[in-house]
């Protein structure tokens, strides 16, 4: 039984990408709990399904005081999570924000330490740090090299656009960060705002953030336009 009291699942669209992260980390901290989640195309509704259970399952194998941390790999995944911690909304779930690989190695060991979820959380989005700045950037989405704060130039993939269902999406996960965020200028956690600038499929928009999270805000916005917001749905 492992004496760690943080948990992690490993989630993305793809099984083996999931599968494969949990093999890479999980030697270097054998007495945590990581384990995979294989979000498919199948919607929204059925990626929240899978993750609650994979949640319960490593929190029924850690036991009593245990706190789960998701990483997710794109917007679509990250959406789905952040969906279920406000559904739970118990705060034993936390979505740790930083790269896929390099963030659960950081915060599994720092797990196997003994670190507490605010401390794994921290390693997580630290080990954004030391990703190369050539690593390629998401497709559909640009911002210098030199400067992570800069605002991100995203083309609109979902096929209605900005309208109400990709709009409340986006708000939604704008909403999650401690940082004052704007597309093309329009208040970003505001519905209404984003579904009045009338942006259609095809359409670039640019992203700005400002605060604490500004940088954790970008990334997240950026993928999950880049990605479709409404994609797995369909």
């Amino acid at each position: 039984m492992p004496t760690q009291s943080v948990g992690f699942v490993i989630a993305s669209v793809s099984e083996t990408l999931a599968r494969g992260v949990c093999e890479v980390v999980s030697p270097m901290a054998p007495d945590v709990v990581v384990r995979p989640c294989s979000c498919h195309d199948e919607g929204l509704a059925r990626a929240i399904e899978l993750l609650a259970d994979a949640c319960s399952a490593v929190a029924s194998e850690i036991g009593t005081g245990a706190h789960i941390v998701i990483l997710a790999d794109f917007g679509p995944t990250k959406l789905a999570a952040h969906q279920l911690i406000t559904q739970w909304g118990d705060g034993n779930v936390t979505l740790g924000r930083g790269p896929l690989v390099e963030g659960a190695r950081a915060g599994a060991i720092a797990a196997a330490q003994g670190g507490d979820a605010a401390t794994v959380v921290h390693a997580i989005a630290a080990a954004a740090e030391s990703v190369s700045a050539t690593d390629v950037p998401t497709p559909g989405t640009s911002a210098p090299e030199d400067d992570p704060y800069a605002p991100r130039i995203v083309t609109v993939v979902d096929a209605e656009g900005l309208k109400a269902r990709p709009a409340a999406m986006l708000a939604r996960l704008a909403s999650d960060f401690d940082a004052t965020i704007s597309v093309n200028g329009a208040d970003a956690t505001s519905v209404l705002a984003l579904m009045g600038l009338k942006v259609g499929c095809g359409d670039e928009i640019r992203i700005d953030a400002d605060g604490p999270e500004a940088r954790m805000a970008l990334e997240a916005l950026a993928d999950a336009v880049g990605a479709g917001l409404t994609r797995t749905n369909n």
